[in-house]
């Protein structure tokens, strides 16, 4: 019976032995595993959390005895949980509240902490501290994204303005070009016949021309020079502007025969080809009409400072 009685009482020896825990993993060994799962390197948590290498070494090695105080290592692991995107909770419950030194030491005067609103504080600091990168580089695209918009906004107010002043800009040089155009057919007369007024600056180089031609032609006689100009002349229409004014002139037909937007010190000659013409004018204080020589009255037919009347053969 004795004999017997033996395996059962070395069974529960045997059972007890092989059912006895492994070694937990401790919180060095958790933050090296997800620090290597997420395929981070220790120099790159250091440079985010702007402290050494060695630090992280001796967190992950769990040797906290060489960490200032038992706070900075609870803050800096919770930090380096954070920055891979972790719950620090796991890691904070394996590293013991007093520091490692008192413990063996057993020095009653290191083993006091600081107060949880202190150690919480302080954690808060760390954690600001290691979450500065990600943060920064969100608040770098939030002020670029700002900056596009501002950007955007100042172009939909400033650009139409520009655009109305480029517009007006050109609309000012447009009547200067077409003088030019408009007063070749009256600048072929001979200097001398040129009793219109016109300015001399757009006509001089129809006016070289004219006198070329002149040169040439010196044998003929002047009172047939004379004869020949008088035609275009006297189917002239001259409007000057002493001030900002719009003139606009249509055949018998109604087909628009000149139509600007004048302002002060522009003249133009036109040319009619066959009368009757119908003319309107915006401003007539500020406009002058000269047809076929004859300086035309505005003012008997202005009408709140505008006129509309026909011009007879």
């Amino acid at each position: 019976a004795p004999e017997s009685d033996a395996p059962e009482s070395d069974a529960p020896e045997t059972t007890s032995a092989e059912a006895a825990p492994q070694a937990e993993i401790t919180a060095g060994e958790l933050l090296k595993a997800m620090r290597e799962r997420a395929g981070v390197q220790l120099e790159t948590i250091a440079a985010t959390l702007k402290v050494s290498t060695q630090k992280l070494k001796a967190l992950e090695a769990n040797d906290f005895s060489s960490m200032p105080a038992v706070y900075f290592t609870r803050a800096l692991a919770a930090s380096v949980c954070r920055q891979l995107g972790q719950d620090p909770a796991p890691v904070l419950e394996k590293i013991p509240d007093d520091k490692p030194s008192a413990k063996a030491s057993g020095s009653s005067n290191n083993a006091d902490q600081p107060a949880p609103p202190t150690v919480r504080r302080i954690e808060s600091v760390m954690t600001s501290t290691g979450m500065r990168s990600n943060t920064s580089a969100k608040a770098r695209w939030l002020l670029a994204a700002i900056a596009l918009m501002l950007a955007a906004a100042a172009a939909l107010f400033f650009i139409p303005s520009l655009s109305a002043r480029l517009n007006a800009a050109v609309r000012g040089q447009e009547p200067q070009a077409n003088s030019i155009t408009s007063d070749a057919p009256v600048s072929e007369q001979p200097e001398g016949a040129d009793a219109s007024g016109s300015s001399a600056a757009p006509i001089a180089p129809a006016t070289l021309a004219s006198e070329v031609a002149a040169s040439s032609q010196a044998a003929v006689p002047s009172s047939a020079a004379s004869a020949t100009t008088e035609a275009p002349l006297n189917n002239t229409l001259q409007i000057t502007a002493t001030g900002q004014t719009w003139v606009k002139v249509s055949s018998s037909s109604g087909k628009t025969l000149y139509r600007r937007n004048l302002v002060a010190g522009q003249t133009h000659s036109i040319k009619i080809n066959n009368y009757p013409v119908s003319v309107e004018v915006g401003q007539t204080e500020n406009t002058q009409i000269t047809d076929r020589g004859t300086p035309f009255d505005l003012s008997a037919l202005a009408s709140q400072g505008q006129a509309r009347f026909e011009l007879a053969p």
